[in-house]
């Protein structure tokens, strides 16, 4: 994760310069802050997270591929025999 950079003085400084009250400016700078977390993602922390992402999801495909198959074997004889290439005795 990348910092963001944040400057209190400076940004109460360019506030003030925009003929913000001092004390006005100081206090929309300490909530401006207190809003920043510190941290932001980079595109770098982006492509890992979806890479992650996309090997969860073909997991969940295979997993819902195995799911739906199941009844279909329990529930339906001729399914079951394709599948498992029996053939029901005499």
């Amino acid at each position: 994760m990348a910092d963001v950079p944040f400057d209190p003085p400076a940004i109460t400084r360019k506030l003030e310069a925009r003929g913000v009250n001092a004390s006005h400016a100081e206090a929309i700078t300490r909530t401006v802050r207190a809003g920043v977390t510190g941290c932001v993602a980079a595109k770098a922390d982006l492509s890992s997270f979806a890479v992650g992402l996309r090997g969860e999801m073909g997991e969940f495909r295979r997993i819902k591929l195995i799911g739906a198959a199941v009844p279909a074997v329990l529930f339906l004889p001729w399914p079951a025999e394709l599948i498992l290439g029996t053939v029901p005795g005499p």
